[in-house]
């Protein structure tokens, strides 16, 4: 009787166990169906948030100082920035204009991201921490990674909108993972994220206005558009079928959308016409620059196809855009359709206008960057593929083929992209021009695999700077040189250059060490032993302007001034649109003339 008893309770037991096992199943898929949006934002978040090592180029510059500078200075002048960037490559992306430095670049987004400098700028204040270059840098990188996820919950609520969720999950991680969206958008303040979050907004919006009109969402489109058009002003004619939209559909109500437009297009531009005198703000320095000639057709092409530079090399999953844009027509919404289909011109006018620029290679970058603006509704039009084409198949053999065929496409654009991310910013020679855009010897892709692999020591999930990292892995070389560029920045010289000789007693190879040590050599005014550390980083890699420049400077310290000349001269021809080099030219060449 004992026994029975005992069996008994252990069925009991066991029963509850299954229907505790199910409850806990079903409550956990329920929170992920309810939770889906803020999920998917944390958790794009955190990868775009995870780096190997932080290599954000010159043009990002302006865009990391400014809400600083607003915090702390209380100005748009970088007047306080500029005597520290002496020794550094991206001055140019200032301009001198009365008597102030300002920004070359929009300031639509650095604008915008200033919420997420306050934060940080709280907590340093209540935990006591000094807001470093370091520290900025860092959460400058905190903001593209906000700013990219929050276009990814934006594009996912677009999505799920027309399609399934499955469907909608698949291409979210296509425009998250397997594009730009990830080794561009998400890795430095870019305007291009900023660009991709705005246009997902737009579209957003006359999604639920077709749901059911009213006049706030017009208000709220032109609001957005007003910032879109001067945040990139190179991806303006993205805006053409917005207005397209509202001309057709709303042409009656079009001044909500004006005023929308005014609001926040209006300050920009006012700002832009009173500081540099054009709408267009610095970017006017572009203008000369935009030249059809035959060379043209090849940019074009070159940002599709080119083997270092090109869309579909990058990203080969985006091939499928063009099948769902020809398929566009079976849209039963007509005006969403029409949206749609007016986007097709205006991305081919927008890849002309980048094919008019002698650098369409978009200078110091992972892939197209140029071209990362108009990504969200390309992989709209791959979703509209899947939709219509690939689901409706009959026959179950083709539909498995194509599903096979899909899966690598995403499967090698994501592997792309995950180089680009953690390995690129390893990679030693970062030149690129027309010629190296096309170079088959020399593949981007492979080469920062390769550089990368050698040189990968750290891994970090950061969290919100100053906070500490969530993860962090650094091998002893790394905390070395973290150590090292830590007194570099803060202007201990003597104990930078002892930490930089233990990091090359590790890897002699290591050119950041290289070329820091020597300007730290500059500093304690010993430019004799400074060239040797900068023919040794330029024996690593030829093409570092970064290297050629300092030589110069040693030369010039010297006083081997035709040497420094021709230094500055080869660092020019690697960049020749840096403005310090030719600065630092200019006037040698004028002392030369002079003394000579």
């Amino acid at each position: 009787m004992g026994k029975r008893k005992s069996e008994k309770k252990s069925l009991l037991v066991t029963e509850k166990n299954d229907n505790w096992v199910e409850i806990w199943i079903s409550r956990t898929l329920n929170f992920l169906k309810n939770y889906d949006n803020i999920l998917l934002f944390l958790f794009c978040f955190l990868i775009f948030d995870s780096y190997t090592k932080i290599r954000m180029g010159g043009d990002t510059l302006p865009a990391q100082l400014l809400p600083i500078n607003l915090l702390f200075n209380h100005s748009i002048f970088f007047d306080n920035y500029i005597s520290g960037l002496n020794y550094s490559y991206t001055s140019y992306a200032f301009l001198l204009i009365n008597g102030h430095y300002v920004s070359l670049f929009p300031i639509v987004t650095p604008i915008l991201i200033t919420p997420i400098y306050i934060v940080s700028s709280i907590l340093a204040i209540l935990l006591q921490i000094p807001l470093s270059p370091i520290i900025i840098q860092l959460i400058a990188k905190m903001a593209a990674a906000f700013v990219a996820a929050l276009a990814c919950l934006v594009f996912y609520l677009v999505v799920k909108l027309h399609f399934s969720s499955k469907l909608a999950m698949v291409l979210t991680f296509v425009f998250a993972f397997a594009t730009s969206t990830w080794s561009i958008g998400s890795q430095a303040l870019w305007q291009h994220g900023m660009s991709e979050l705005l246009l997902l907004l737009m579209i957003y919006i006359i999604i639920r206005n077709e749901q059911g009109y009213l006049y706030k969402n017009l208000v709220a489109l032109g609001l957005v558009a007003g910032l879109f058009i001067f945040n990139r002003p190179p991806d303006a004619l993205l805006i053409l079928p917005i207005l397209i939209y509202v001309i057709l559909w709303y042409r009656e109500k079009f001044w909500y959308f004006a005023v929308g437009g005014l609001i926040t297009g209006l300050p920009f531009a006012l700002f832009n016409f009173i500081i540099y005198g054009t709408l267009v703000g610095g970017y006017v320095t572009n203008i000369p620059r935009l030249q059809f000639t035959l060379e043209t057709f090849q940019h074009f092409f070159g940002l599709m196809i080119a083997p270092n530079k090109g869309l579909l090399v990058f990203s080969p999953i985006l091939i499928l855009s063009i099948f769902g844009f020809l398929v566009l027509y079976r849209l039963k919404t007509d005006r969403i359709r029409s949206l749609l289909m007016w986007f097709g011109p205006a991305i081919f006018l927008t890849i002309i206008i980048y094919s008019l620029f002698d650098d369409w290679m978009g200078g110091y970058s992972y892939g197209p960057r140029y071209l990362t603006g108009f990504i969200p509704v390309i992989v709209i039009y791959i979703g509209i593929f899947f939709n219509d084409c690939l689901f409706t198949m009959n026959s179950s053999v083709k539909k498995n083929f194509y599903t096979v065929i899909i899966t690598i496409l995403i499967l090698i654009s994501t592997v792309i992209q995950v180089i680009g991310v953690f390995y690129y910013p390893y990679l030693i020679d970062v030149k690129m021009d027309n010629s190296r855009a096309w170079d088959l010897q020399n593949l981007t892709i492979l080469m920062s695999y390769k550089d990368g692999a050698s040189n990968l020591n750290s891994f970090t999930v950061q969290s919100i700077p100053p906070l500490p990292p969530l993860f962090d892995y650094s091998s002893n070389l790394k905390k070395t040189v973290l150590m090292a560029d830590k007194f570099l920045i803060n202007g201990n010289y003597e104990q930078a250059a002892i930490e930089y000789d233990k990091v090359l007693e590790i890897n002699p190879n290591y050119y950041d060490a290289l070329n820091n040590k020597g300007i730290c050599l500059l500093y304690l005014n010993q430019p004799q032993d400074a060239l040797i550390y900068f023919d040794r980083a330029i024996q690593v890699d030829p093409t570092s302007e970064n290297a050629w420049f300092n030589k110069g400077l040693a030369y010039y310290d010297i006083g081997q001034y035709n040497k420094s000349y021709e230094s500055f001269s080869t660092a020019a021809k690697i960049n020749p649109i840096n403005k310090s080099t030719k600065d630092e030219m200019n006037k040698l060449s004028q002392y030369i003339n002079e003394t000579s």
